[in-house]
């Protein structure tokens, strides 16, 4: 968000909608370094991992039944 070509034609990242307040603008090009005491990104990365796979899982099982389902 803060180098010139994120802003640029391509990618777009200084374009907002005319509803966004101006303070969601300013916390949308702000980054935050992690706290002190905070995971390693790789840790959550292999969370978010797991439970995209839980979640991949209940909606195929839950696809499966509906297929089974008669009016």
């Amino acid at each position: 968000m803060y180098s010139p070509i994120a802003k640029g034609p391509i990618f777009n990242a200084a374009n907002f909608v005319y509803w966004t307040p101006p303070r969601y603008v300013t916390i949308a090009t702000r980054f935050d370094s992690p706290a002190p005491n905070a995971w390693p990104f790789s840790v959550h990365v292999l969370i978010m991992i797991g439970l995209a796979t839980i979640a991949a899982w209940r909606g195929l099982a839950l696809g499966g039944w509906m297929t089974k389902v008669k009016r």
